[in-house]
């Protein structure tokens, strides 16, 4: 079993909603449309491999002027380097869930720590290899090795399930 630790109310009510209001669909805030695993899960899954996007960090730069809203994380994560910090926004995929399959988020997984900000609560949980199961609630924290396969459950009770995942090296 992979070594998971769970924080609930990782953030003070006002920066959580700070955050969370700032990355709802409809404020101004860009998430780009791609496809997830299409050639892992094949094209019978297109209309249910679905994600929207935003990268705030990636490859030792600054990708997005939204950053600045993610500080109040920043300064509670034990981050020596960032080596990514990515949004996630899954749509709606129909009345029975959807697995988009296993993953690690980062090429140098062996000596980074991945962790999961859940925007939402919804029934979507995040999924890791080893059968764990962390339910999508929102102000929620999980932290875990990077080398840890893990994967997302759309949601369907809600119209869409967002997460922050980074991946840093820490001190």
């Amino acid at each position: 079993m992979a070594k998971l630790e769970v924080t609930d109310s990782f953030l003070n009510p006002n920066d959580f909603s700070s955050i969370n209001d700032a990355m709802k669909p409809g404020a101004n805030f860009l998430w780009q449309h791609h496809l997830n695993n299409l050639n892992e899960l094949g094209p019978e899954n297109y209309l249910r491999n679905n994600q929207h996007s935003h990268v705030f960090y990636w490859a030792g730069e600054w990708q997005s002027d939204k950053a600045p809203i993610l500080e109040p994380v920043f300064e509670k994560i034990n981050a020596f380097a960032l080596i990514r910090v990515k949004a996630n926004l899954l749509l709606y995929s129909g009345d029975e869930p959807f697995f988009g399959g296993f993953h690690i988020d980062v090429d140098r997984e062996d000596i980074c720590t991945t962790a999961i900000l859940y925007l939402d609560t919804c029934n979507g949980p995040t999924e890791f290899e080893g059968g764990e199961k962390i339910n999508s609630v929102a102000n929620r924290l999980v932290q875990f090795p990077a080398n840890v396969r893990h994967g997302s459950w759309t949601a369907t009770d809600v119209p869409y399930r967002r997460v922050i995942n980074f991946n840093w090296i820490p001190f």
